[in-house]
């Protein structure tokens, strides 16, 4: 059995695209009531189109094929010329897909195409509400005034060392889909690297690519869920498969979910075949590098730690600060 979300994406999008063909017909059924000589030139190039076929048998003299191609040309020319004529640019009768690069038909090359996996991303935020947490942590509402400007015991002080993470963050966004690296936020909890990395996800969503935001304890549930399935044949629509293949993966709270050989392994899989296909991902975690070392196999920890961009969060709990200003 396919997962559910998925099937109600997979109806949404049909209905989707059978609606916007059905629009398109009635607005050239309008069209042709309203211009009469408009719908005998398309039953011309029609009629043309079906003598063309006809014709293309072996032994048919090429004349007779030049014949009906230029018929065809010069139906189309005063097509073209009745429309402009009208106000209509030339292509109106041309159905125009949402989708550029699957023409609306959901698949290229045996595999769904990015606007289906939007949608079924975007199903899936809406089912864990991230949406509307997305709508009120963004950039536009990220606040440096939280941040103390005095170094403190640190090695700069807590604003500075956060307009430099703020700064690599627009940058990330930015190069994204180019050689953007991999980020790795970590520091004390209330310091916002969450919030942060919400920042990112919805910057990403407005410009179309696919994002999966998830703890780490979340996503071995549904890597666990997915390989004990019942139904092995139905992985490929599970969404544990579209954690492999999102644009970008964000794994939060890396550190809480529960480990064990299972979790060690199959997070290793995870971030091992994502890099290997050059798949982005942002994880945020409280774990600093040796504590990184110390809870996972060396070769998890040494894959990290190749390759992504570690930036530390310091300074005074923002949560605890926001509440006092509340």
């Amino acid at each position: 059995m396919k997962d559910p979300i998925y099937n109600d994406t997979l109806i949404e999008f049909n209905e989707k695209i059978l609606r916007r063909k059905r629009i398109h017909k009635q607005r050239i059924d309008d069209l042709y009531k309203a211009m009469p000589q408009l719908k005998s030139l398309h039953d011309g190039i029609n009629r043309a189109g079906l003598k063309l076929a006809l014709s293309s048998i072996p032994g048919e003299s090429h004349k007779n094929l030049e014949n009906i191609k230029n018929e065809i040309a010069s139906l189309k020319d005063d097509e073209r010329s009745l429309l402009q004529s009208k106000g209509y640019p030339e292509d109106y009768l041309q159905y125009k897909p949402a989708c550029k690069v699957c023409m609306d038909e959901g698949y290229v090359e045996g595999k769904r195409c990015n606007c289906f996996n939007s949608l079924l991303i975007e199903k899936y935020y809406d089912q864990s509400n991230l949406k509307n947490i997305l709508s009120k942590e963004n950039f536009d509402t990220f606040k440096m005034d939280y941040y103390s400007g005095d170094k403190g015991p640190y090695p700069v002080s807590p604003k500075l060392q956060m307009e430099k993470i703020l700064l690599e963050s627009i940058d990330f966004v930015k190069n994204f889909g180019e050689e953007s690296l991999n980020l790795y936020f970590f520091g004390d909890p209330g310091l916002g690297k969450t919030f942060l990395s919400h920042c990112i996800a919805k910057e990403l969503l407005d410009k179309g690519y696919v994002v999966i935001y998830q703890t780490a304890s979340e996503i071995m549930d549904i890597v666990r869920r997915s390989k004990f399935s019942s139904n092995p044949e139905a992985y490929q629509n599970h969404p544990a498969s579209y954690l492999y293949t999102c644009d970008l993966l964000i794994i939060d709270d890396l550190g809480t979910e529960t480990l064990t050989e299972f979790a060690n392994n199959e997070l290793f899989t995870l971030i091992n075949k994502r890099l290997k296909d050059n798949k982005k991902m942002i994880i945020s975690t409280n774990l600093s590098v040796n504590q990184l070392e110390k809870r996972y196999s060396t070769r998890l920890a040494s894959r990290v730690i190749g390759n992504f961009h570690f930036l530390e969060f310091f300074g005074e709990d923002i949560r605890m600060k926001k509440a006092d200003i509340l």
